[in-house]
This record gives structure tokens, C-alpha cells and sequence, in this order.
């Protein structure tokens, strides 16, 4: 049976609760900051090619954004 005053009940939602705040509130963070990445085409294509310097794409991309802007 049950505990008849609801404290394991209470117990259980407070650990959740702090549970579901630990996880949720840093993948919030780190979603926001990825966002930013995306404000325009150069940052974008910036970050790119910092985590991805083996490929061609993003160096032609950044380059071809660089040589429009002059």
C-alpha cells in the first residue's frame, strides 16, 4: 500500500522536478548559444570551417560570401 500522507508521492515530484532542471536548463544554454551561430551567413560559414577544416565546402562558401561583400 500506499503512504497515506503523500510523502513519497511529494518526494518523488520534488527529485524530478530538480532532475528535469539540471538536464533541461544547461541543453537550453547550449541550444541559445548554437542559435547564434546562425545570425548570418558568415558566422555560420565561419564555424564551419573552424570544425570542419578537411573540407572544401565551407572555405568555397566563406570565400565566395568574402569576395561579394568585397
Amino acid at each position: 500500500m500506499g503512504q497515506p500522507d503523500g510523502t513519497f508521492s511529494h518526494l518523488f515530484s520534488v527529485e524530478l522536478c530538480i532532475f528535469a532542471m539540471l538536464v533541461l536548463v544547461p541543453l537550453c544554454i547550449a541550444g541559445y548559444n548554437r542559435n547564434s551561430i546562425w545570425k548570418d551567413e558568415i558566422t555560420l560559414w565561419t564555424d564551419v570551417v573552424k570544425n570542419g577544416t578537411e573540407k572544401d565546402r565551407g572555405f568555397l562558401a566563406l570565400g565566395n560570401l568574402y569576395q561579394n561583400e568585397g
